[in-house]
């Protein structure tokens, strides 16, 4: 996976309040469902799996539960990558 993409993903799962592997999973759970729907389904006409995956996953993702410095996106962020504040911060 390139270094860009797995960073605006996790950084997107962060802003989210989610961790990146638990969006990963339910994003891959969704996507085997939807491969094993019935072969005539509209979920498995071609290209249609992966929005309809990510769909089902959107509906399943709850609300943020915020505690403490996690209603900083940016702290979450660097707890979920192990990253440093590059400023020193």
């Amino acid at each position: 996976m390139e270094d860009t993409l797995r960073a605006n993903f996790q950084a997107a799962a962060a802003r989210d309040f989610t961790p990146a592997a638990t969006v990963l999973r339910q994003l891959m759970q969704a996507y085997v469902a939807v491969q094993n729907a019935p072969s005539g389904s509209l979920a498995r006409r071609p290209g249609n799996a992966v929005p309809v995956a990510a769909a089902a996953v959107a509906r399943l993702t709850p609300p943020p539960r915020l505690q403490g410095d996690d209603r900083d996106a940016e702290a979450l962020f660097q707890r979920q990558c192990r990253w440093k504040n590059s400023t020193g911060h």
